[in-house]
């Protein structure tokens, strides 16, 4: 009879070693560097402890880290995209301050070329006025005096 229970006992632990190696993980190689996980829709593992993140860690990451990860990249996105506006306004409104004042220079060179301009006008007409003979000054042409000794 011990033999006989043994024996059940052998089979059971045989069958209770088969379910277990059907539901356990197991890695897929004597080197133990990978494991699939054979869902159907996948595999969720659930009750993580949060990673180590730093340059050298191998850990997995949480959801949880992972969330706040998103809400810090949303919330510089958010910043970013603020700043952006903020720096487009401020060049928009330094063109414009720029294009303004460029437009009073040209206008103030204008007024300016155009007062030189008559002055230049006034100055020839007394010059050619004072050389006389048929000195003439007309639209920026001189024509020379004759004179006749």
């Amino acid at each position: 009879m011990v033999v006989t229970t043994n024996t059940n006992d052998i089979a059971l632990l045989k069958t209770n070693t088969g379910n277990l190696a059907a539901n356990a993980v197991i890695y897929d190689s004597a080197t133990k560097d990978t494991i699939t996980l054979a869902g159907t829709n996948g595999t969720k593992l659930t009750g993580l402890q949060d990673a180590t993140l730093d340059a050298t860690s191998k850990d997995a990451v949480t959801g949880k880290q992972l969330h706040a990860t998103n809400t810090s990249i949303t919330a510089l996105d958010g910043r970013v995209t603020t700043e952006v506006g903020t720096l487009n306004t401020a060049i928009t409104n330094s063109a414009n301050t720029i294009n303004t004042r460029i437009d009073g220079v040209d206008t103030r060179i204008g007024n300016e070329v155009a007062t030189l301009n008559t002055r230049v006008d006034t100055t020839n007409t007394a010059l050619v006025q004072a050389l006389g003979g048929g000195a003439a000054w007309n639209n920026g042409v001189f024509t020379n005096p004759i004179f006749t000794i």
